[in-house]
């Protein structure tokens, strides 16, 4: 993938694991909880076929936890 491909992609994905209003912080100063959502959007950056994940959802709050689940379906559907 190219860069430019990637930067245009970046800011949706960043919406969709609901980090849109975190796009302008340093990761340095993310939770664990937005660790996880970053490295989610980062898994699908290339838009895959297949992601392996290892506990996505650890170090997230209950009602992240269920909108990362929900989000996981949808791309399994």
């Amino acid at each position: 993938m190219r860069l430019a491909d990637a930067r245009a992609l970046a800011p949706g994905l960043l919406v969709r694991v609901r980090l849109g209003d975190a796009a302008d912080r340093r990761v340095k100063t993310f939770s664990k909880g937005m660790m996880q959502r970053l490295g989610l959007a980062q898994a699908l950056l290339a838009s895959p076929r297949l992601v392996f994940l290892d506990e996505p959802t650890d170090g997230v709050d209950p009602v992240g936890r269920r909108e990362i689940r929900d989000l996981l379906l949808e791309l399994a559907a």
